[in-house]
């Protein structure tokens, strides 16, 4: 079996190219994850553009807003910019992890028989656990305080992000996301 010794981290797995294997810096673990895959259409790259897009809107509304005041009150409009933009910014990077999320659960669901996985967060990552076992662990957005899924098939099911404050986002079993609970 592979070893390695650069430390502890998520190596690819020796047994299984399709996962990688969690190396504790001297032995394997029985810690599994997907391994990442790499779209063949760029599908990562646009969902982390249109992120951007989302964030570069929001800033860009608050500009203008700002801007629309005519500098009327410019110690309380900065000051509406600086707690509101942050806000913004993480429910949009929120919507962005739960579209991510809906599409590593139909992946689950998937290599699972049809099974729907369990989604849970922990020490700043989502954790999606499939019906074989494989635990996926998703780095989450900063903001991050929960999440979970709800649904009864591949198709009716539900994921949901909630960050500090109570902003809630989610994302159905077609993948489109949304500001709310499910």
């Amino acid at each position: 079996m592979m070893t390695f010794d650069n430390g502890a981290g998520w190596m690819p797995d020796p047994a299984n190219p399709k996962l990688e294997r969690y190396w504790d810096g001297s032995a394997w673990t029985e810690l599994t994850q997907n391994a990442p895959r790499k779209a063949a259409n760029g599908g990562g790259t646009r969902v982390a553009l249109w992120g951007v897009v989302v964030v570069l809107v929001a800033a860009g509304g608050a500009v203008a807003w700002f801007i629309g005041r005519g500098g009327h009150d410019v110690a309380q409009a900065e000051a509406d910019l600086v707690t509101k933009a942050p806000e913004q910014a993480n429910t949009a990077a929120m919507t962005v992890d739960a579209h991510t999320l809906a599409v590593d659960v139909q992946t689950a669901v998937l290599d699972g028989d049809g099974a729907l996985p369990t989604v849970a967060f922990a020490n700043g990552s989502y954790l999606v656990t499939g019906a074989d076992g494989a635990v996926q662990t998703v780095r989450a957005s900063e903001g991050v305080t929960q999440a979970g899924i709800t649904g009864t098939s591949q198709t009716d099911f539900c994921v949901w992000i909630m960050g500090q404050g109570g902003a809630t986002v989610h994302a159905s079993a077609g993948g489109s996301a949304a500001s709310g609970g499910c």
